[in-house]
C-alpha cells in the first residue's frame, strides 16, 4: 500500500534543524547587532560624560583663562573621544555669576563644527539659554561664579548601514563646578598664543 505524498512530507524530519535555524537566525543576528549598538552607545555616552567633567575640572583649577589655555583645555577634552574623530564634538564652557540672586553670564566660549552654510552648530550661551536651564541662584553663592560645561556628540547608529532606518540621536551631558582658587574665573580675551 502506497502512502499519500502529503503524509510522507509531514512525517519526514530530514532538514528540520535547517528550517529551525532559518527561522531563528534573523532574531539572533538582530540581538547580536543590538548588543553591539548598545555597547558602542554606552561607551560613547561615558566619554561624553567624562569630557564634560574634564572640561569643567580643568577650568576650575585656574583663576584666569587666556586664549592659549582655553584652546589647550578644549584640545585636551577632545582627546577623550579617541579613537573616534572629534570633528563632530560640540563643547561649550560658560562662567555663570550670581549677582545679588540673579544669575548672569560672565563669559562663554564654544567649539564645534560648522553647518553647511558655514555657521557654527554651537555658539556661546545666551541669556535666554541660561534662563531655560532653570538653575537655582542658591547653587552659587552671592558674588561668586560657577563653571558650566556642555558636551554634545551626534551619535551615528551602526544600524544606518543596513538601509534607510535612522537611529541617530545626540548624546549630551553637562557639568557644574565651582572654581577652586578664586570666587570667579576671569577671561582674558586679549592674549595671543
Amino acid at each position: 500500500m502506497r502512502k499519500a505524498p502529503f503524509s510522507l512530507f509531514v512525517r519526514d524530519e530530514r532538514g528540520l534543524s535547517a528550517i529551525e535555524f532559518a527561522l531563528i537566525a534573523p532574531f539572533l543576528i538582530l540581538a547580536f547587532l543590538g548588543a553591539m549598538e548598545l555597547s558602542a552607545m554606552t561607551s560613547m555616552d561615558r566619554k561624553v560624560s567624562a569630557a564634560a567633567a574634564t572640561l569643567g575640572d580643568l577650568t576650575s583649577r585656574d583663576d584666569e583663562i587666556d586664549n592659549c589655555e582655553l584652546n589647550e583645555m578644549f584640545a585636551a577634552t577632545s582627546l577623550i573621544f579617541q579613537p573616534e574623530s572629534t570633528a563632530n564634538a560640540q563643547l561649550r564652557l560658560t562662567s555663570i555669576l550670581n549677582d545679588a540672586g540673579t544669575l548672569e553670564i560672565a563669559w562663554s566660549e564654544a567649539r564645534g563644527p560648522n553647518d553647511v552654510a558655514g555657521e557654527p552648530l554651537i555658539s556661546p550661551m545666551t541669556d535666554a539659554e541660561l534662563t531655560a536651564l532653570g538653575l537655582s541662584a542658591g547653587l552659587i553663592p552671592d558674588g561668586e561664579a560657577a563653571i558650566y560645561t556642555e558636551v554634545l556628540w551626534p551619535h551615528q547608529s551602526l544600524f544606518n548601514a543596513f538601509g534607510r532606518v535612522d537611529f541617530n540621536g545626540n548624546l549630551t551631558d553637562d557639568f557644574l563646578i565651582r572654581p577652586r582658587k578664586a570666587t570667579e574665573i576671569t577671561r582674558d580675551t586679549t592674549s595671543t598664543c
